[in-house]
């Protein structure tokens, strides 16, 4: 495993953001549609709706304004450990896969939670 500096190296400039709106949501759908191949754009945005009800929240790496890694998570109470994060969904845009791109949002669970 790299360290942060190191990391930085590897990967482009990217910026870590919550997606709010439906347009946010649309524009990180080519990436989740790898790996949600069943969903038409239309079914991932009602599923981000309904489920918004149960705290889910969609995150993205971009670089400039195009998605190349999004998650699909949930800030869960625990027992014993106060606060759990759910991951649903994380995926990487194949032609920006094995840059450590999902090891970065992973680490940004920190701002998640």
């Amino acid at each position: 495993m790299t360290s942060p500096e190191q990391f930085s190296c590897h990967v482009h400039q990217v910026d870590f953001r919550e997606l709010i709106s439906i347009e946010e949501w649309t524009g990180a759908f080519g990436v989740v549609s790898e790996l949600r191949e069943h969903l038409t754009v239309q079914q991932f945005r009602n599923n981000v709706e309904d489920l918004k009800s149960s705290g889910y929240r969609l995150f993205a790496l971009l670089q400039g304004e195009t998605a190349v890694t999004v998650a699909g998570v949930r800030v869960l109470p625990h027992m014993s450990r106060g606060k759990e994060l759910w991951i649903h969904d994380l995926v990487t845009a194949s032609q920006h896969r094995s840059k450590g791109l999902g090891a970065e949002m992973l680490r940004s669970r920190v701002r998640i939670t």
